[in-house]
């Protein structure tokens, strides 16, 4: 975080000694490469809109598009990426030889451009749903107390899941082989919203299974990811992520192991 203010800081300062210079030539120079990062940032998405606008209507895979960061990108283009445009045209049109214009008007718009800018580069870095879509996520949801949301109405209707899934010997609590206090905890987690610090159940399942699992559970749910959800359980697999599950579900040839008793379990 520190080398990123820094980052803006140098860029910002640099700008304003570029303004506050009598010399058309840094000046142009800043312009242009503005203007060249703006451009290339707005082809880069307006190429990934393009082929699943493609894939949308001749009905292919959209593999390449994940909506989990595709859509907080487009939000971010649609708003800090509309307020870049807007103010490197008005910072085109400054007329530098009024006093105010070259020494206020041209730094209080270079700032908050600057900023838009590095925030539409930040959306294509490996680090925007870890660092900004979660904790913005989180921040929202927060105001109600809860990580996610699921569709069920009411603690009792999870208490007889888990007994089903119980029965069906699905799952454990880790460590603990008291069935009530593991539907009392089953329900308390899913109706709260709340993750744990660490996985309270055990998943007698593979990956196949697992990702199953968590699309019946999550049907209807609101931000409840697969993320969140292996923070809440672990498989045989204990080293299981998000990546190594839904590669086994994608590669599978079959069916899950033992479908249909997953299924009835939420009957």
């Amino acid at each position: 975080m520190i080398k990123v203010i820094t980052s803006i800081l140098v860029l910002i300062i640099a700008s304003t000694l570029v303004n506050y210079s009598y010399c058309k030539w840094d000046d142009l120079i800043l312009r242009a490469g503005l203007f060249s990062i703006i451009i290339y940032l707005f082809v880069k998405e307006i190429i990934i809109l393009l082929k699943f606008f493609g894939a949308y209507m001749f009905n292919l895979r959209t593999d390449f598009f994940n909506k989990k960061i595709e859509r907080p990108r487009l939000f971010v283009y649609l708003t800090l990426g509309t307020a870049s445009i807007v103010l490197f045209i008005q910072y085109s049109r400054l007329y530098k030889s009024l006093f105010f214009n070259q020494y206020i008007t041209s730094t209080l718009v270079l700032v908050p451009l600057i900023f838009c800018v590095y925030i539409l580069n930040f959306t294509w870095d490996k680090r925007f749903y870890e660092k900004f879509v979660e904790k913005v996520q989180k921040q929202i949801l927060s105001r109600g107390h809860k990580s996610y949301e699921l569709s069920y109405s009411n603690r009792q209707r999870l208490e007889l899941i888990y007994e089903n899934l119980y029965d069906n010997n699905f799952i454990n609590v880790i460590n603990i082989k008291d069935d009530d206090i593991g539907k009392e905890l089953f329900s308390e987690i899913l109706f709260s919203g709340k993750i744990p610090e660490y996985p309270v159940f055990k998943l007698n399942m593979d990956n196949i299974q697992t990702k199953y699992l968590f699309d019946i559970i999550s049907e209807n749910s609101k931000n409840f990811s697969l993320d969140k959800f292996l923070k809440i359980f672990e498989n045989k697999n204990k080293k299981t992520t998000r990546n190594s599950v839904e590669a086994s579900f994608s590669k599978a040839k079959s069916e899950p192991k033992m479908k249909k008793e997953i299924i009835n379990s939420f009957q």
